[in-house]
């Protein structure tokens, strides 16, 4: 039976495009979801930036994958545009901002999430920085350990997995 998301706990799972998802909180611009497990392990970025604007993680989520999730049913206004902050874990804000339909969620959102965000067998990539060239630190990207802590890994690394977020309106049917 459908329910409206925004009827679900969070740390409920549901289905939305083919895949399931965990809903990590209800907030201004929706439901916040996160992919139950990684979609596939792969670089942070292939050449080896930490800047999430320019990273080839930011380009499959939001042409290859984007376009999966609309091809299993999510319509393209059921997905929306969210501002990421991407200032780095040292406080740099070198990257400013980035506005896309599907994300990593940031050290921070992890943190305040945690509680609903269960360990799985594998680490996986955040969105934020390490730090930025600013600092000397242009390669580093935080990761979720596969016991839940938190650490970095090198941004070229393909062992690391892409978990992906959206938000989502609340009100649609799941």
């Amino acid at each position: 039976m459908l329910k409206r998301l925004k009827s679900l706990e969070r740390g409920q799972i549901f289905s939305a495009g083919g895949f399931n998802w965990l809903v990590v909180e209800h907030n201004q611009h929706g439901t916040l979801a996160l992919m139950e497990k990684c979609l596939m392990d792969a670089a942070f970025d292939e050449e080896n930036s930490n800047d999430w604007r320019q990273s080839s993680s930011r380009r499959y989520l939001n042409e290859n994958f984007l376009q999966a999730l609309e091809d299993n049913g999510l319509g393209p206004d059921d997905i929306i545009e969210t501002e990421v902050d991407l200032t780095a874990d040292d406080g740099l804000k070198d990257y400013g901002t980035s506005r896309d339909k599907v994300f990593l969620l940031t050290s921070d959102m992890y943190r305040k999430n945690r509680d609903v965000i269960e360990p799985i067998d594998v680490w996986w990539w955040l969105i934020t920085p390490y730090s930025t060239p600013t600092a000397g630190y242009a390669r580093s990207v935080r990761i979720v350990c596969s016991v839940g802590s938190l650490s970095y890994g090198i941004a070229c690394s393909g062992y690391g997995g892409l978990r992906p977020a959206l938000n989502l309106p609340s009100s649609i049917l799941v």
